[in-house]
């Protein structure tokens, strides 16, 4: 694999709507695993595995969440083109943002 292949795969990108997601199953992955990981600590009285639990889901959370699967990146933005050639260069388009006159 090339540099450029490497960069591309970890260069993470991910749509709104995709970020709305892995948001929406990160939260519910951390509810579904607090209520866990408190009540095997509560059935074994063992603070010790509520942390193991925890700690697993957490990592088990972040595997799932984190890398940028096709699924989170189906609805891409179409920007719009640049009118005033003045602000473009070759690769970054400029944006200005006019600042409230008081």
């Amino acid at each position: 694999m090339s540099l450029a292949q490497y960069s591309e795969l970890l260069a993470g990108n991910i749509d709104f709507v995709g970020q709305e997601k892995a948001q929406f199953i990160l939260r519910k992955l951390f509810n579904l695993l607090s209520v866990s990981s408190f009540l095997v600590g509560l059935i074994y009285q063992n603070l010790f595995y509520t942390v193991v639990v925890f700690a697993a889901g957490l990592v088990i959370a972040a595997l799932i969440t984190i890398p940028p699967f096709g699924f989170y990146n189906k609805n891409n933005l179409k920007y719009l083109q640049v009118k005033n050639k003045e602000f473009a260069s070759d690769n970054v388009s400029a944006t200005i943002i006019a600042a409230p006159s008081n």
